[in-house]
């Protein structure tokens, strides 16, 4: 059995194998262990068309040469300096200004020492480009920078000296001009300070500006976030905000009601607050007539947990449940209206769904709520 590498091909085995390959069509010469091939080709159908040119030589590497067009002209046309415009020293003493600007100023930044001879450099530097500034990071050192984030981006702390009445609008401003670094800064604000975000919302709505995108980032960034205080304070907002705006935020609103439920519950009184914003938000998320059939969802489970109707039925099933009611002893008066408007709508999220759905959230099983509603339309 012979050994080693194979055998590397001929001149003429590759003339050969080139007239035989339609990815190369074209003519060629061979003589004397010397081959020569041309053929026309373009690297997509959208491109122009080259002329391209191999030499080969019998144990030496093939030389390729584009014929046409010629590429030297092309790359002429579109340079964006012609070669006489370097004699011109004048023309290019900010450019090696720059690069020895960005250099010796990281230096310095970043606690290195620099030398007499550089701190004189940039100091003529100075003179010449009075408003020159040391850029962030290592940006300057790259005509085009590219990078990529996960998650919300956002600096707050840039808004620190903007007052609560100027907030909501300048946060606005930076999202909107600057969306590549402060394209999410009123979601991070709402996320690190709630109660600020709150009072630059309040300050809007004292002069009837309800911004429902600035109220959706706070109400999400509430549900997790946030003292008592301000839970209160958000009831009362909500109450008194627009219809209009309210409809808009109806899912983190529902989802908030929902998380901070335990909250508000407290005295009487704050379990009074609780119910008249259930009562607010269940007026826009529940029609006020019943859903055909045909038209209602089908994922009971997904539509139960993340639909606003399906969160405000799964609140007031929790707020039921802490009453403790004894067995068979019916719904109180109060709730029981709530409980058959939400129920006689045809939703797929409404509370005998969500029963279904996960029954050990209830202290109730669907025969039982089903047979006092049947007791309470006969009263009725």
């Amino acid at each position: 059995m012979r050994g080693g590498h194979p055998r590397p091909l001929t001149a003429a085995q590759q003339f050969l194998s080139l007239r035989i390959n339609p990815i190369c069509a074209g003519t060629g010469t061979l003589h004397a262990g010397r081959l020569v091939w041309r053929y026309r080709t373009s690297p997509t159908p959208l491109s122009r068309e080259y002329e391209v040119r191999i030499d080969y030589r019998q144990g030496d590497v093939p030389t390729v040469f584009i014929d046409e067009p010629d590429l030297t002209a092309l790359a002429d046309a579109r340079i964006l300096f012609r070669r006489e415009a370097f004699q011109d020293d004048e023309d290019w003493k900010s450019v090696r200004d720059s690069a020895v600007y960005k250099r010796l100023t990281r230096l310095r930044e970043s606690g290195g020492l620099i030398t007499a001879e550089s701190q004189a450099a940039l100091d003529e530097i100075a003179v010449r480009h009075p408003k020159w500034t040391p850029g962030r990071e290592d940006r300057d050192d790259f005509v085009v920078w590219h990078e990529s984030r996960w998650g919300p981006h956002g600096r707050p702390e840039d808004l620190a000296e903007v007052t609560d009445e100027a907030l909501v609008a300048e946060a606005t401003r930076l999202q909107r001009e600057r969306q590549f670094d402060q394209g999410d800064v009123w979601r991070v604000l709402c996320g690190a300070d709630p109660e600020r975000a709150y009072r630059g919302l309040q300050s809007d709505a004292r002069s009837r500006r309800w911004e429902p995108t600035a109220w959706r980032d706070l109400l999400w960034a509430a549900a997790d976030k946030g003292d008592p205080a301000l839970q209160f304070e958000l009831t009362e907002s909500l109450l008194e905000m627009p219809e209009t705006t309210l409809a808009e935020v109806l899912e983190p609103a529902a989802s908030w009601l929902q998380k901070r439920r335990e909250t508000l519950k407290g005295e009487p009184h704050d379990a009074a607050r609780f119910l008249r914003v259930w009562d607010r938000l269940v007026v826009l998320v529940y029609p006020r007539e019943a859903v055909p059939p045909e038209q209602a969802e089908q994922d009971l489970v997904t539509t139960a947990l993340n639909d606003p109707a399906g969160s405000l039925a799964w609140t007031f099933l929790d707020h039921l449940a802490d009453k403790h009611l004894p067995p068979n002893s019916g719904f109180p008066s109060e709730h029981s209206t709530r409980l058959a408007r939400a129920a006689s709508r045809g939703k797929a999220s409404d509370p005998l769904q969500c029963v279904r759905c996960e029954p050990r959230r209830a202290r109730f099983s669907l025969t039982r709520f089903a047979t006092r509603r049947s007791s309470l339309e006969r009263e009725n």
